[in-house]
């Protein structure tokens, strides 16, 4: 079997299972418009866009705009290398001068790697998984946090703490499964604690829970995600906004 052909085998087997893995390679079409993350990077283009996604939610601004845009692409980010390499030992390398960010709205919905030998087998117990959490985090994200604080002034904190928001979202749901415990406390370890890297650490996004088991609880956010700066919308139940007894 092809190197290429074995890889969408075995996400399409993840996706069967209810998992989301929104990444894509050269050889699949999407019928979505396309950009790639290196353009996000320099001109216009990233402030275009943000621009299109706050016409879309019906407003004119522009920082909540883009920390929806970037809460998305973390997610799509995220889903598409956590899940693989938990699930299957997949290491998807999202070098980003390979991604390319599928728009929906305006707003990430998938990522295509461009190269499709940027992944590799890989066992979490081997000690190299690390890179793949710095390749996506400190390289690619951080690239994108990095350009949507200077263009359009949203604060890195709140960028990093929807990364850190989907990161214990995924902790969650994944450690309540057996098989996984083991690998995945490895795995959430080095997201949590971000040792030896140029991200803060993701732990550091809830200033408190409201049990004193935090895995089973709604924790609250540092900094406001903006969500309710939209048209129509109210804080999200983890907002540091909303009073609490």
């Amino acid at each position: 079997m092809a190197v290429a052909t074995y890889l969408h085998s075995v996400l399409e087997d993840l996706r069967g299972k209810g998992l989301a893995v929104p990444l894509a390679f050269p050889e699949e079409v999407a019928n979505l418009d396309t950009v790639s993350l290196q353009s996000l990077l320099k001109g216009n283009v990233l402030k275009t866009i943000i621009s299109d996604v706050a016409d879309h939610m019906h407003t004119s601004n522009q920082m909540a705009a883009a920390s929806l845009f970037q809460k998305r692409y973390a997610y799509v980010l995220l889903t598409s290398v956590i899940h693989p390499l938990l699930y299957a030992g997949i290491g998807i390398l999202a070098d980003p001068e390979q991604t390319d960010v599928m728009l929906d709205d305006g707003l990430p919905v998938g990522i295509k790697l461009r190269n499709p030998s940027q992944w590799m087998p890989i066992d979490v117990a081997d000690g190299f998984f690390p890179s793949i959490i710095h390749t996506a985090l400190d390289r690619n994200l951080k690239e994108l946090i990095d350009r949507i604080s200077s263009e359009i002034g949203v604060s890195p904190l709140i960028l990093w703490e929807n990364a850190g928001s989907y990161v214990r979202f995924l902790h969650q749901k994944i450690g309540n499964d057996r098989e996984l415990r083991f690998p995945s406390q490895r795995v959430f370890c080095v997201l949590f604690d971000r040792i030896g890297m140029y991200a803060p650490a993701l732990a550091s996004v809830y200033r408190g829970c409201l049990t004193e088991e935090p895995d089973a609880a709604e924790c609250v956010r540092t900094t406001c995600c903006l969500w309710y700066q939209f048209p129509g919308n109210s804080p999200c139940p983890t907002c540091p906004r909303l009073k609490r007894n």
